[in-house]
């Protein structure tokens, strides 16, 4: 009897602001080990230094409105750097929590309209 695999696919996240955070090319996960990567049902959100790139998609595939970027003011060593990124649970909110090198907690909520 043969195995079964039961994978589906999830979808694709090619585009082209995936090079912002050095996303995107091979061996970008063993390149970029300070690259943080967070999931939520439909939004993936990637996080290096001071810039959080958040991909949505509806039905396995994308949806056509542009990523979001933020770029919190954390520009310098003295700032700090992002270190830790999590999406919080909410019923209807999207509420990504970041925490920088530096002991600050930046929370967004993200609102498409």
């Amino acid at each position: 009897m043969e195995r079964r695999t039961h994978l589906r696919d999830f979808g694709c996240i090619a585009c082209d602001v995936l090079e912002q955070v050095g996303v995107g090319k091979e061996g970008w996960l063993v390149e970029n080990p300070s690259l943080l990567i967070t999931l939520k049902s439909n939004y993936l959100a990637f996080a290096r230094i001071s810039l959080i790139l958040i991909l949505s998609w509806k039905n396995d595939s994308f949806s056509s409105s542009s990523p979001v970027k933020i770029r919190p003011s954390l520009s310098s060593t003295e700032e700090g750097e992002i270190t830790v990124i999590q999406w919080l649970i909410s019923d209807d909110l999207r509420i990504l929590a970041l925490g920088a090198s530096n002991g600050y907690l930046l929370i967004y909520s993200i609102c498409r309209r």
